[in-house]
């Protein structure tokens, strides 16, 4: 993607849609990042030289979703097919 006098080919004028105000949300103004996977441990937003040095978050938040473990009581427990059918293993 390639600008020409503030105006770029997917965005178009970028005063508009690159301005935080007047952007609609996709839009480089408005822009939400979503970072996903097992085993990040940083995430660096690097912006080399040429951009602005006046750029802002709205709101830059992170959250932990720890793995869930159930423990059954030995000798029981219920498992689910892909159907979503349950099938009780306790012995009998």
């Amino acid at each position: 993607m390639r600008k020409v006098g503030g105006i770029s080919p997917v965005y178009g004028n970028l005063s508009i849609s690159g301005d935080a105000i007047s952007a609609v949300p996709g839009q480089p103004g408005n822009w939400t990042w979503n970072v996903s996977g097992s085993g990040i441990v940083r995430v660096v937003l690097d912006f080399g030289g040429g951009y602005d040095p006046n750029i802002g978050f709205d709101v830059l938040l992170f959250t932990i979703e720890c793995p869930v473990t159930i423990i059954s009581p030995p000798g029981t427990a219920t498992l689910v097919s892909p159907s979503g059918a349950t099938t009780d293993s306790t012995p009998t």
